[in-house]
């Protein structure tokens, strides 16, 4: 609640942000993917949310971010935690499959980093978490590129993807994280949005 509060004021008035999908947010646990082509993204997928209890996220994060201190406390209380990219960081794996496992959202940017371009690979992290919390994955599209003031921005939520069945492998990982990718784009212009 507290971050939709604070939100609300800069995407109602110096945004238009539409918001449409929200129908296919499911009630407990689901891993939040979306694309990430700016630093603003994170913020824009927490107001599409909205902000009933049930839809409020744990928000991986970079670490580097919790290095810095008037940042780290902001987004600490937004629900953020950090993890280290890059190797795998056991602490945050099983901070993630605890918050999954008690039925809550998990907010991932499956690319490890922002992006410019549809063809970026996604990294396995989101897959395996999705897999190993027996969570589904809810794809999301925000509109690409930088987000100026006054400029529309979309914000699509997409059917949830059922991880059940999905091995816990690494080639069954890429596949799915592929999967998620594919679906993320495909909600986004010129797809009959």
């Amino acid at each position: 609640m507290t971050m939709y509060i604070l939100l609300w004021p800069y995407f109602r008035w110096l945004h238009r942000v539409k918001i449409k999908g929200r129908e296919h947010i499911p009630e407990g646990d689901a891993v939040v993917c979306a694309n990430h082509t700016a630093a603003i993204d994170p913020f824009y997928l927490a107001y599409g949310l909205g902000h009933k209890k049930k839809n409020r996220a744990k928000i991986m994060a970079k670490a580097e971010l919790m290095e810095i201190p008037v940042v780290s406390a902001f987004i600490r209380s937004l629900g953020a935690y950090g993890v280290n990219r890059g190797k795998p960081d056991l602490k945050a794996i099983r901070y993630s499959l605890d918050a999954l496992k008690s039925g809550k959202k998990l907010m991932i940017f499956p690319e490890g980093t922002r992006s410019s371009r549809e063809e970026s690979e996604a990294k396995l992290g989101a897959a395996m978490l999705a897999v190993r919390g027996g969570a589904p994955v809810l794809p999301v599209y925000i509109s690409a590129g930088r987000k100026r003031m006054f400029s529309r921005i979309d914000i699509i939520f997409g059917e949830t993807m059922s991880t059940g069945g999905v091995k816990s492998s690494t080639e069954a990982y890429r596949e799915l994280a592929d999967s998620i990718m594919e679906r993320i784009w495909a909600l986004g212009p010129g797809e009959g949005n």
